[in-house]
C-alpha cells in the first residue's frame, strides 16, 4: 500500500481555506514479468472550513494515465475539518516496470479537482512521484575451492528478478572448471545468470587434473605401460625395467638424446605435465685382460671395428677399454728359438693359428705366452737349451741315444 498528499490553499466566498488530497494506491508485483500493477484503492479529501456533503471532480493520474474521473457523481459526505473519503473514488490500475536494481517509480497527479459546496469550489491540484517497494532477490556465488572475482569466498548479489548478471568461470590451480550446480530459483545458461523470484546459489564444480606419463625403450624392448600422474599427488614410477642387447640401462629422462637419467625405476615423479619418458642407455663396456709374452713374440691386439661404443681403430694393451660388439684381431709371430706355450683367446686354444679375431660380447682375455727354447734333434740325439736372461746359453741338457736320463754338459 502506499500514498501521496496535495494541499491547496485558496479562498471562495467562505473565506481562505487549505485543501489537501492524499490519493492511496495498492501493489501488486509479478516476480516473472519484474512489474508492479498499482490501482487506485481510495482518494480523500480535507479542507480547513468544508461542512457538508458535495460533488467532486477532475481526474486522477498513474504514469500520465488517467485511472479515475470525477464528473460529480461523487460525494464527500463527511464533515469539514476531517479526513474524507470520497464515495466510489476506487478503480483503474497500471503496469510499472522495475529496473534491474529492483527499484521503481511512478507519477502522481490530481488534475482539475475541486469539491463544490453551496456555490463554493475548494481546489487541490498537484503532482508527485511515488516510490513503489522495491523487488530484488539474491545470488550466492560460491567458488567451491577456486577463485572467482578475485576471492576464495562466496559473494552475494541483489538484484530484481528477470534482471541478468555475467557469470565468469572460476579458476583452481590443478582443476579443470566443469561448470556450476544451481540452487534455488533463478536460472543460468551460457554463463548469463537470470534472476528468479527466490534467491539462488551458484555452486562450482571441479575436476582434478591429471596427465599422461608415457615410456619410450628408445631403442630397446619392454618399456613399461603409460601411467596417471594426478594433481597434487607423487607417483611412483614403474619398476619394470626394459632391456637392450649390448647396453646398461641408466634410467629415464624426458631427453631421447640424454646421456644421464633424471628418474629411476620406482622412483618418484612430481611435475604437473603430460610426459614421455625416455630409457638412457650405455653401451656396455669391458676391460681387456692381455697376458702377452715381453720377448720371443711379437703379438698385436688390434681394434678394427666398434659400431656401438665408438672406440677408435687402434692398438690396445692390458687394461684399455673395449665395447660391445667392438670387433679385435689378435696376430702374433713367434721367434726363433721359442715355442708356444700358453696360446689362449678367450678360454680357446689358438695356438695352431696364425691370427684370431673376435667380436667381443664379454671381457676379452688374451693370453700369449711362448717358452723360451727349442727341440733340437741330432741323429738320436735330442737337445734342449733354456735361456734365461736373453744374453747367451746359461745351461743347456742333452739327451743321448734312447737312454731315460739326462746328462747336463
Amino acid at each position: 500500500m502506499g500514498s501521496i498528499t496535495f494541499s491547496q490553499s485558496g479562498s471562495n466566498k467562505y473565506g481562505s481555506y487549505t485543501a489537501q488530497v492524499e490519493v492511496n494506491y495498492s501493489e501488486s508485483y509479478s516476480p516473472s514479468t519484474n512489474k508492479t500493477t498499482v490501482t487506485l484503492t481510495s482518494v480523500e479529501f480535507y479542507v480547513s472550513n468544508y461542512f457538508g456533503s458535495s460533488p467532486c471532480y477532475g481526474t486522477i493520474s498513474f504514469a500520465g494515465q488517467t485511472v479515475k474521473t470525477f464528473s460529480g457523481g461523487y460525494t464527500n459526505t463527511a464533515s469539514g475539518g476531517s479526513w474524507n473519503t470520497v464515495t466510489n473514488s476506487s478503480g483503474g490500475s497500471v503496469v510499472v516496470s522495475h529496473n534491474s536494481s529492483g527499484a521503481a517509480s511512478m507519477g502522481i497527479s490530481v488534475s482539475g479537482f475541486y469539491v463544490s459546496f453551496n456555490g463554493a469550489d475548494f481546489y487541490a491540484n498537484g503532482s508527485g512521484t511515488a516510490t513503489l517497494t522495491p523487488h530484488t532477490s539474491t545470488l550466492t556465488v560460491n567458488p567451491n575451492g577456486g577463485t572467482w572475482n578475485g576471492s576464495t569466498s562466496s559473494q552475494s548479489f541483489a538484484q530484481a528478478p528477470t534482471s541478468t548478471k555475467t557469470i565468469a568461470n572460476p579458476t583452481r590451480t590443478g582443476y579443470t572448471f566443469g561448470g556450476w550446480t544451481l540452487s534455488g530459483g533463478g536460472s543460468i545458461s551460457n554463463g548469463t545468470y537470470t534472476y528468479g523470484a527466490s534467491s539462488g546459489t551458484l555452486t562450482a564444480n571441479w575436476t582434478i587434473n591429471t596427465w599422461t606419463v608415457s615410456y619410450n625403450a628408445n631403442g630397446g624392448a619392454g618399456a613399461p605401460d603409460s601411467q596417471t600422474k594426478t594433481y597434487g599427488q607423487t607417483l611412483t614410477l614403474s619398476s619394470t625395467v626394459p632391456t637392450r642387447t649390448g647396453y646398461s640401462f641408466l634410467g629415464w629422462s624426458t631427453s631421447s638424446t640424454a646421456t644421464t637419467a633424471t628418474y629411476q625405476p620406482g622412483g618418484s615423479y612430481t611435475a604437473n605435465a603430460d610426459a614421455v619418458l625416455y630409457a638412457v642407455w650405455r653401451v656396455i663396456s669391458y676391460t681387456l685382460s692381455a697376458t702377452v709374452s715381453d720377448r720371443g713374440l711379437t703379438a698385436n691386439i688390434l681394434r678394427t671395428a666398434s659400431p656401438i661404443g665408438g672406440g677408435a681403430s687402434s692398438l690396445l694393451a692390458d687394461g684399455d677399454t673395449v665395447y660391445y660388439n667392438d670387433v679385435i684381431k689378435v696376430s702374433w709371430a713367434i721367434g726363433g728359438g721359442y715355442q708356444a706355450e700358453t696360446f689362449q683367446i678367450n678360454g680357446e686354444d689358438v695356438s695352431l693359428l696364425a691370427e684370431k679375431t673376435i667380436t667381443v660380447t664379454e671381457q676379452p682375455i688374451v693370453i700369449l705366452v711362448v717358452e723360451l727354447g727349442a727341440m733340437v734333434y741330432i741323429g738320436n740325439d735330442m737337445y734342449q737349451a733354456f735361456i734365461n736372461d736373453g744374453t747367451g746359453w746359461s745351461q743347456y741338457q742333452a739327451y743321448i741315444g734312447n737312454g731315460s736320463s739326462w746328462e747336463a754338459y
